[in-house]
C-alpha cells in the first residue's frame, strides 16, 4: 500500500489486489491514495471484516467504482 501514497496514479481506472492478505487498515490506506478515475477495485480474498466492507462499499457508492470483495470470511454473518 506504500507504493499507492506515492506519486500520482491519476489515470489508474482499475485495481487487482485480490488474496494479498489486505486487512480494514489496508483498506482504509487504499482509500487515503489518489486514485480519481478508479472504475474497478478488486479486494477479494483478503481478510476484511464486515466494517472494513461497510467502509469499502460507502467508498465505492460515494466515488463511483465498482467494489469487488468476495471471500473474504464475512459472507456467512
Amino acid at each position: 500500500m506504500e507504493v499507492l501514497s506515492r506519486g500520482t496514479w491519476e489515470s489508474l481506472r482499475s485495481l487487482e489486489l485480490a488474496r494479498n492478505r489486505i486487512t480494514d487498515a489496508g483498506a482504509i490506506r487504499l482509500l487515503e491514495a489518489p486514485l480519481p478515475r478508479l472504475l474497478r477495485l478488486d479486494l477479494s480474498g483478503n481478510r476484511l471484516t464486515h466494517r472494513g466492507l461497510e467502509s469499502l462499499k460507502a467508498a465505492a457508492a460515494e466515488r463511483g467504482f465498482i467494489l469487488e470483495a468476495a471471500n473474504n470470511g464475512t459472507e456467512t454473518l
